[in-house]
């Protein structure tokens, strides 16, 4: 009966593990936040609160050992076109570069640039043609910020190579460290980006608060682009379990409700993926109630019938039976009725095609804990004294 019941609460948890268990294989799955759903951006981080719950936010992000936080996004900057050719403007591929005129007469191009951090530049194993990769001081707020650049900026730059820009309307300085090999290309938002034609620029960490209004916009932007990253779980870490997890630093950060996206970019039914995780909880808890049900009916019933059977005890006790052809004799009566009803469980279960392996353990388990307690109750009725047997109805 046990494991009929188990088997039955487990069915809800299973379809909804299957639901789940059907999305992408790879484990990878990207963030993204509604804080554009906010009406008032700069309002909301004038308490300086919410910008240092972001950092809190993307720091747990970077420092799980569950999964590979990789922080990586398209952020154009801005620069005076000083190479003669828009080849690396945003829009050019499709005809309209894109471009504004400052308040001093001056064009400046969006040019494509991806943000990075290290985990990122690991995951996908850059190379680089000449100079160098990032290193861990690269990821600092550095006055002179290192760029690496696509392979077909090779003839427009070299390493070494100094120029100014905008990144998020801020202006910057820049060096370039190295230029990656040809046909380098990173997976963001569903889409495979070859990186020939962008400049790569390191995530910066931005620990210290910032000191004037601008530099906290900037900060608090740049951190908002952060959290939009993508996370490659590992192995044995399920979805059900990272969802939750996002879910527990949104609380404890105060954080805008972040949502999970598949490499599709279709957003996942976090409803459905939160009841699987909780629901493989309230399965086990269920399981353990109901078991712990059965084995109190099991010790009444026991107790009750060792009551009825004392006379007969006392008897067969003063006829020379000691306590092991008692109890065996008790333990063959009471397996036949359990014995009856797991194999009629079982067959019924075959016959629905919803027999599985957990039936069994959970009988055996069921019929040994059940069998221990027999025994202590049926030793500690035999250690009365023989006159109390006999005497009893």
């Amino acid at each position: 009966m046990i494991g009929i019941l188990f088997d039955n609460i487990s069915v809800f948890y299973n379809d909804q593990k299957q639901s789940v268990d059907k999305l992408d294989p790879q484990k990878e799955y990207q963030l993204s936040n509604t804080i554009v759903e906010i009406q008032n951006f700069s309002s909301y981080f004038k308490d300086e609160s919410h910008l240092e719950n972001m950092k809190l936010f993307y720091k747990a992000l970077n420092n799980s050992d569950k999964f590979m936080y990789l922080d990586k996004f398209e952020q154009c900057m801005y620069m005076e076109n000083r190479i003669g050719t828009n080849i690396f403007a945003c829009g050019y591929e499709d005809g309209e570069p894109e471009y504004y005129e400052d308040d001093d007469g001056t064009i400046k191009y969006a040019i494509k640039n991806v943000t990075i951090g290290k985990n990122t530049q690991d995951y996908y194993d850059f190379k680089v043609t000449d100079g160098r990769l990032f290193n861990d001081d690269d990821f600092e707020d550095n006055q002179i910020i290192p760029v690496i650049l696509g392979a077909e900026y090779k003839g427009y730059y070299e390493v070494g190579d100094r120029f100014s820009a905008e990144y998020l309307f801020e202006p910057k300085d820049y060096e370039v460290i190295g230029f990656l090999e040809a046909d380098t290309a990173i997976i963001s938002q569903g889409g495979i980006i070859y990186l020939d034609r962008y400049m790569i620029s390191p995530s910066i960490i931005m620990d210290d608060p910032p000191t004037t209004w601008d530099e906290l916009m900037y900060q608090a932007e740049s951190y908002e682009e952060k959290i939009e990253g993508n996370a490659v779980l590992t192995e044995n870490y399920s979805l059900a379990e990272f969802t939750a997890y996002i879910e527990q630093l949104t609380n404890r950060y105060s954080m805008f409700d972040i949502q999970i996206v598949t490499p599709n970019a279709s957003f996942l039914d976090t409803s459905l993926i939160l009841s699987c995780y909780m629901g493989k909880n309230m399965f086990f808890l269920l399981a353990g109630i109901i078991f712990l049900v059965l084995t109190i009916i099991n010790w009444c019933f026991s107790v009750n019938l060792f009551k009825m059977l004392s006379n007969y005890f006392g008897v067969q006790i003063l006829n020379g039976c000691n306590e092991n052809i008692l109890f065996n004799a008790v333990f063959i009566y009471k397996s036949v009725f359990m014995l009856s009803g797991i194999a009629g469980a079982v067959f019924l279960l075959m016959c629905m095609q919803q027999f599985n392996m957990f039936v069994v353990i959970a009988s055996i388990i069921y019929i040994v804990i059940n069998t221990i307690i027999d025994k202590v109750i049926l030793r500690k009725m035999l250690d009365q004294d023989i006159d109390h047997l006999l005497r009893s109805k």
